[in-house]
């Protein structure tokens, strides 16, 4: 064995256990996350589960932050981004999120404080309350207030979750905002392999399934894969561990407009 294939052995043995002293300090999530497969995963065990299931705010294992940024297809002057915050308390965790999408045109904030708390053993329950200011222009800004609710399970290799926003007007039709009912559920095939799928309905009458997969190799980095039966069908994702920081990448494909790429950060306080 010559002097090189030596240095390559050691190079591989070190980046190993790099990666594997980084990924004892954060976790990657349990299930898909939240930007693959349409929102697929019930629940997530970091912070954005602001976004995919509120009620898993409990089970966090650390105060943390995440910041996440899009690209909308082709588009190039609409600003998409988000900032999520939430710590986990004795009886309650807290979370709070902002987000913001649009242009100079028409521009969409909203923000959003949760409350959760464990029930009994794998069980939770979320509630949440929401601001959402739209500006369009040449209008007048309108303000928008509406909770959320959702609860999660688990049971053996099988979660469970639900999600409603806007539940007092999910039966309204053309109302300003969009309301919306999600079930999801995630099954542990064997330890690195889960499937998932996703039934969400709007009070528009729109309705869509997601169906997705995940890989974790060596409980690192997780890969997922996604099919939706509406105008973005295809989603793939990656989320690598880094010391305190947890990296997502996710991109979307549409139709008609191309791409759709978003990065997340989340770092553990």
């Amino acid at each position: 064995m010559n002097t090189k294939q030596i240095k390559l052995i050691c190079s591989v043995f070190v980046c190993c256990s790099f990666l594997d002293s980084f990924s004892q300090e954060f976790r990657h999530t349990s299930g898909l996350f939240s930007g693959c497969a349409a929102n697929t995963a019930p629940t997530e065990t970091h912070i954005n589960s602001m976004q995919s299931n509120p009620a898993m705010l409990p089970y966090m294992e650390h105060t943390e932050f995440g910041v996440a940024y899009c690209t909308n297809y082709s588009v190039t002057d609409i600003t998409c981004a988000r900032i999520n915050a939430g710590t986990k308390g004795n009886t309650y965790s807290y979370g709070l999120s902002t987000s913001i999408f649009g242009n100079s045109h028409f521009r969409e904030s909203n923000y959003s404080f949760a409350l959760a708390r464990t029930l009994y053993k794998n069980n939770s329950f979320s509630l949440s309350f929401d601001l959402t200011r739209r500006f369009q222009e040449e209008y007048k800004a309108k303000h928008y207030i509406y909770p959320e609710l959702a609860y999660y399970n688990k049971s053996g290799k099988l979660t469970f979750g639900i999600h409603t926003i806007n539940p007092i007007a999910l039966l309204k039709r053309n109302s300003d905002i969009t309301s919306m009912l999600k079930l999801r559920g995630t099954y542990t095939i064997i330890e690195p392999v889960q499937v998932a799928f996703l039934y969400a309905q709007t009070n528009n009458g729109v309705q869509y399934v997601s169906l997705g997969a995940s890989y974790s190799i060596q409980d690192k980095i997780l890969c997922s894969i996604s099919y939706t039966n509406n105008e973005t069908p295809l989603q793939v994702a990656v989320q690598i561990p880094f010391w305190k920081c947890l990296f997502t990448y996710e991109a979307q494909y549409h139709f008609y407009l191309g791409l759709c790429h978003t990065t997340e950060f989340v770092i553990r306080l």
